[in-house]
């Protein structure tokens, strides 16, 4: 992993530090024309920008130091002049692109949260990411973006693996970032300085309710194992896939509430394009639509959604107006909060929170919602 997002400095695949995201691209002989014009004059010094999960001690960084050492380090080969001095480096491989793919899974089971998603576009793997929440003081994720496919990249062990008539497999082996709350996105640096690298391992096996619905998001049974740390969790539980083609512009605000267990039906909840939605002071008010599953297979349903966000909890009312029958309104509590804020057009902020939602105290399941914040200096 080179860097912990597309968006930070060192992220293009042509930085010189993208040679060192993944092992075996590059060696000290690939290298050996950077030591020579070190040696002959017309570098003076040079900068090295350490990738972010370099900050902090660990087998990861020693490894660096080491490959560091022997690159730069070596003094076997003969002084030149600058007339001989010639770059002839490695050639660096553009990458990346649109992201035109999108799979994921979310699952909730007893204190756990994971969601896990990988993008790809024409050209091959382009990013990925994995979020846990183990309990209220303990948040890790990895996040990062890749240059070439999964088995030869960054994302050799990130894996998404689907065959017909067979579970999908998400596979993660590697680093994440741990962090001691669920607001490291707040204050970036501050919560980057609290973080620790911790190492990870994902194996997870999705069986959708429906076979015949691989190309939409889907409802389903979750098993395998999480270890983190060392902590390991045995999954049993169900959970929703998530499958995205060609993603197209994000309206906001926008919501999406997603229930993988609960009493009325597993239910999938989105904004109503056709509705605009409503944000003001922490409340945010809008017309969910979706499906509810029952016994005899989705189910279209509509809902006036009221949420509202503060900084460590919040609340979710939901009245629906056509699909569940006799049931006239559905509250929940929001839990977990992951506030995440990034830059939008034209100055503003887009905020986005995460939330464990549990409605009516029995349904589990995700929260997403999603504002633009037109003066950055006022609090979202």
């Amino acid at each position: 992993m080179v860097t912990i997002g597309s968006r930070y400095p060192a992220a293009h695949p042509n930085n010189l530090l993208q040679i060192f995201g993944a092992a075996g691209d590059v060696d000290a002989a690939d290298l050996a024309p950077l030591s020579a014009l070190g040696r002959c004059a017309p570098i003076d010094a040079a900068q090295l920008e350490l990738a972010i999960p370099l900050r902090w001690p660990g087998a990861r960084r020693e490894r660096f130091v080491a490959l560091v050492s022997e690159v730069f380090g070596a003094r076997n080969a003969a002084p030149a002049s600058v007339g001989e001095a010639r770059f002839v480096g490695p050639t660096l491989r553009v990458g990346g692109g649109r992201v035109s793919r999108r799979r994921g899974l979310q699952l909730v089971t007893d204190e756990l949260l994971l969601m896990t998603s990988i993008d790809a576009g024409d050209g091959g793997t382009i990013g990925g990411r994995v979020v846990v929440s183990e309990r209220a003081d303990r948040l890790a994720l990895f996040t990062g973006s890749s240059r070439t496919r999964i088995a030869n990249g960054p994302f050799r062990r990130f894996a998404y693996e689907a065959a017909p008539g067979a579970p999908v497999r998400f596979a993660y082996e590697g680093p994440l970032v741990a962090f001691p709350n669920h607001e490291p996105f707040l204050d970036l640096e501050r919560g980057l300085a609290e973080g620790t690298v911790v190492e990870a391992r994902l194996d997870l096996s999705f069986e959708r309710d429906a076979p015949d619905r691989a190309d939409e998001d889907c409802f389903g049974t979750v098993h395998g194992e999480l270890v983190v740390d060392g902590r390991r969790h045995v999954i049993a539980t169900r959970g929703v896939a998530i499958v995205a083609e060609a993603p197209v512009r994000a309206r906001f605000p926008q919501c999406r509430v997603t229930l993988p267990i609960g009493s009325f039906g597993a239910s999938m909840l989105a904004s109503d394009p056709l509705e605009p939605w409503q944000w003001e002071d922490g409340c945010l008010r809008g017309m969910l639509v979706g499906t509810v599953e029952h016994g005899n297979g989705p189910v279209a349903v509509r809902a006036l959604a009221t949420v509202r966000i503060s900084e460590s909890t919040g609340s979710l009312m939901l009245e629906p107006t056509s699909g569940w029958g006799g049931t006239e309104r559905l509250s929940g509590s929001l839990e977990r909060m992951i506030p995440v804020r990034r830059p939008g057009p034209l100055g503003s902020v887009i905020a986005t929170t995460f939330a464990l939602v549990r409605v009516d105290g029995a349904s589990v399941g995700w929260l997403e919602a999603s504002v633009v914040n037109e003066d950055p200096d006022r609090p979202s």
